[in-house]
């Protein structure tokens, strides 16, 4: 990959296709032309960029006379492909498998449903669970996921390690996963949380299972994100589940075991930088109805960025974000860069018709600017962490 295709970003635009720009310049190239029999032009979603920066996965919304559908682009262009049409459900979201063969799609029926496709045996999805609601993340070695789901009809929860080959045999890792956590990965071992009345329990253990570990415990959920090289991991707790914010980030050592708070107040969402060396924090503000940016380091604490008003996607990026940061990422490569969309607050204190776009915050500066217009958008795939020692 070239220095100006590293420096990209795909996004939605403003006429709802995909496109892709540099971070310096205006060369937007286009990479969907989605329209119907009829010649409407059809909306699509939720653009994502495969571990090999060749592929740009995207959902199509459909029409009358087409069905959505899971559409991939390569990034030069030239090639496009429709993995599949969907009569019954809606995909909502999708992860690329780290070989960037396969897509793990979910989709929104009566309950959740995960399938997976190869991007070369078109039409031929394998279902491989359902619950609601349901949060998953690949193996390193694209061989299988890991599972939380909920089960409603069944009145349970499973975390289940699920093969995808051949002769593969599942592992059942817990029959009580808490909260509405995504499994971590360390070191080939998974790191879960499980709830058991007003507390969830954060454990470690093999993949298959085996040697089980109580790493910590908290009161009320928790949301948790790994360190991209170092045994260390950030998490926050809410009372419940129903949507109340966080209350203090910490980082946890698994080799000390020790604590480290960074953050005290409440706050929506958390992302490690590419390299590990900042924490980026998201907090919501009732009274002026919008959104803040907070950044920490060990050198130099807590630095605030600025306030933002996100779109409709940006804010369900920010509610789901351990599961859409595994895939939607919003850091450019070298973590200089965050992208993310949202309406100018000129547009709102003047009241006059609100146009969204796409903006990108240089973390070294603090600037932040409106590059072009755009619902929501994303950097490729982090190839290779940094080595942090």
């Amino acid at each position: 990959m070239n220095n100006t295709e590293s420096a990209s970003f795909a996004y939605i635009g403003d006429d709802q296709q995909v496109k892709m720009s540099p971070t310096i310049g205006h060369d937007v190239k286009s990479l969907s032309h989605s329209y119907g029999p009829s010649g409407e032009s059809i909306a699509c979603l939720w653009p994502l960029w495969s571990p090999n920066n060749r592929w740009i996965a995207y959902f199509q919304l459909g029409s009358i006379e087409l069905p959505p559908s899971i559409c991939i682009t390569e990034v030069n262009g030239i090639e496009q492909r429709v993995l599949a049409y969907e009569t019954e459900g809606m995909p909502i979201y999708a992860a690329w498998s780290p070989d960037s063969l396969q897509l793990a799609v979910l989709f929104q029926l009566d309950e959740l449903q995960l399938y997976v496709y190869h991007i070369d045996q078109l039409g031929e999805g394998k279902l491989i669970a359902e619950g609601a609601p349901l949060f998953f993340r690949w193996l390193e070695d694209s061989t299988g996921l890991l599972v939380h789901s909920i089960h409603k009809r069944a009145g349970n929860s499973t975390l289940i390690n699920t093969s995808l080959l051949p002769y593969g045999e599942d592992s059942s890792l817990s029959q009580r996963p808490g909260g509405f956590s995504v499994p971590l990965l360390i070191n080939d071992h998974t790191v879960f949380a499980e709830k058991s009345q007003n507390k969830t329990y954060i454990y470690q253990s093999g993949l298959n299972g085996d040697d089980k570990t109580l790493l910590f415990d908290v009161v009320g959920v928790v949301s948790m994100q790994r360190h991209p090289s170092k045994p260390l991991i950030a998490y926050a707790s809410a009372p419940s589940s129903d949507g109340t914010p966080f209350v203090g980030l910490s980082i946890f050592n698994i080799m000390g075991p020790s604590h480290q708070l960074v953050f005290k107040d409440e706050l929506s969402s958390f992302y490690w930088s590419p390299c590990g060396e900042r924490l980026l924090l998201v907090r919501v503000d009732r009274e002026k109805r919008c959104m803040h940016l907070e950044m920490w380091s060990e050198s130099e604490g807590l630095t605030y960025v600025h306030p933002f008003w996100p779109t409709r996607e940006q804010i369900f990026h920010i509610h789901f974000f351990e599961q859409f940061d595994l895939s939607h990422k919003q850091f450019s490569e070298c973590g200089k860069y965050f992208v993310y969309s949202g309406f100018r607050k000129k547009d709102i204190d003047e009241g006059i018709s609100l146009e969204p776009y796409v903006f990108l915050t240089d973390l070294n500066t603090l600037q932040t600017r409106a590059v072009c217009k755009g619902l929501f958008a994303t950097f490729p795939q982090i190839e290779r962490p940094c080595d942090n020692g």
